[in-house]
């Protein structure tokens, strides 16, 4: 307990520093939420056990209650996915921020539906509202999840548009039907320049195959984001494609006709977008 009111003490000091410019926060990589740390809900709030969680709360809650008047960069490394309280009162932070920065801790493997139940909750609802205080200021967005965040819904780009956004990271967000990077990306096309998609997959349940294709998606890119300078990708290690079928659990798709098809595609991206910025120095 001492050290959790050391840490609320000097999270509460950080509002008397009306200068701060820049703010980086790193916790642990990796939290554990066992079935006897974790007891359910109230008010929909998750209720654990966890130190961990705990630790972040008061660490957090101060400064997302905290109004940096000269704040420019945010960094939040290892922030744990689960809607903690110091989440649920998030009342967009961080304006004025030109760059942002937010990874999701590891977790060991969910015990039961309650738990899914709250990692969904994260990605769905909170962690949505975390990147809502800076929209109209954001110039550089990077975000990064661990690779087991597909057992629940992907992160949700609704609503979310940054009107000056013009370099891009996402790293392990999942594209299904109903979610993902994609519009999100396409309606910053008259401000984006720099784009790298790191290790993100494709998640179908029909074993037909998906309904979108690396392929369509990049040839998307090539038409639709005209100022794009840098385009940077790379497929989940270990992977022979971009694919994966949920099928209680996960499921590889290996289709090699595919893989040329989107390989080809991802560098004839790379190529438009290398002559583009190539042409553009020359004119400079």
């Amino acid at each position: 307990m001492d050290g959790e009111r050391t840490i609320a003490s000097a999270t509460d000091c950080w509002r008397k520093l009306s200068a701060l410019q820049t703010l980086s926060v790193a916790f642990e990589s990796h939290f554990f939420e066992v079935a006897s740390e974790f007891t359910g809900y109230e008010s929909g709030i998750v209720v654990c056990k966890s130190r961990q969680a705990i630790v972040q709360l008061h660490a957090l809650a101060p400064i997302f209650r905290t109004s940096f008047a000269a704040l420019r960069s945010v960094t939040l490394q290892n922030i744990i996915p689960l809607p903690i309280d110091a989440y649920a009162h998030v009342d967009s932070p961080f304006c004025g921020v030109t760059h942002l920065n937010i990874s999701t801790a590891s977790h060991t493997e969910l015990e039961d539906d309650d738990e899914h139940k709250a990692l969904a909750v994260f990605y769905t609802t909170y962690f949505p509202r975390i990147l809502r205080g800076s929209t109209s200021t954001l110039t550089s967005l990077r975000l990064s999840a661990p690779n087991n965040v597909g057992i629940v819904p992907g992160i949700c780009f609704d609503d979310l548009h940054y009107p000056h956004l013009e370099r891009l990271y996402i790293r392990h967000a999942f594209y299904t039907e109903d979610a993902g990077p994609e519009p999100f990306i396409l309606a910053h096309a008259a401000t984006l320049v720099d784009l790298e998609v790191d290790r993100c997959l494709i998640v179908y349940e029909d074993e037909d195959g998906p309904d979108r294709t690396w392929e369509q998606i990049a040839d998307g890119f090539v038409d639709n984001l005209p100022h794009l300078r840098v385009f940077q990708y790379e497929h989940p290690s270990l992977l022979e494609s971009g694919y994966a079928r949920w099928l209680e659990g996960w499921c590889w798709r290996l289709d090699d006709e595919q893989e040329e098809r989107d390989t080809a595609a991802l560098e004839r991206l790379v190529d438009v977008v290398d002559a583009r910025d190539s042409l553009l120095e020359l004119g400079e």
